[in-house]
């Protein structure tokens, strides 16, 4: 039998809103003529949990027409859910209004080469360094999976590209 639980304490998830505000500042700087300079900010101000400031930086230089070398780092956020932050009455997975966002750190190098008009490579080696990951942790003495600010994971890995154009109508990537 289908039941309206709607106004009692059955309820999946109360009836809860979420406002925010974000400002994000971003400029560039021509250092030398073969070297830019990127600068960012952005923050975030949710009704719900708190604020949350992510810087970047980056800077590129071109050694050659051909040879391009960049680098980046900066972080980044993800906000909880409403699930995350307010379920109830679910038997795989209750939300937690204490959960803080997940944060993120990121650093790449990258190498661009642009080999002839038709032959392009581009090399990149990352690193990203996630905390305080939401995860649901299954409590001993109730059975009930709540969500916890628990999981850390750090990747380190690489990303090659490559394009070459043989012939006017055949482009290979």
């Amino acid at each position: 039998t289908l039941t309206d639980v709607t106004g009692t304490e059955h309820i999946y998830m109360p009836n809860v809103s979420r406002s925010f505000f974000f400002a994000s500042l971003q400029d560039e700087w021509q250092i030398r003529d073969n070297v830019l300079l990127n600068l960012g900010i952005r923050i975030d101000d949710y009704s719900d949990f708190g604020s949350t400031v992510n810087p970047r930086i980056g800077i590129n230089w071109t050694i050659s027409e051909s040879i391009n070398i960049s680098t980046f780092a900066g972080s980044a956020f993800r906000a909880p859910s409403f699930v995350d932050l307010h379920a109830k009455n679910n038997p795989a997975a209750q939300g937690n209004i204490n959960v803080q966002p997940e944060k993120i750190s990121t650093y790449e190098l990258g190498l661009n080469y642009q080999l002839s008009d038709d032959l392009y490579t581009a090399f990149t080696l990352f690193n990203y360094q996630a905390k305080a990951l939401i995860t649901h942790i299954t409590d001993k003495q109730s059975g009930i999976s709540i969500a916890q600010n628990i999981g850390e994971n750090e990747t380190l890995g690489f990303e090659w590209e490559g394009r070459w154009q043989p012939f006017e109508n055949l482009n290979i990537s």
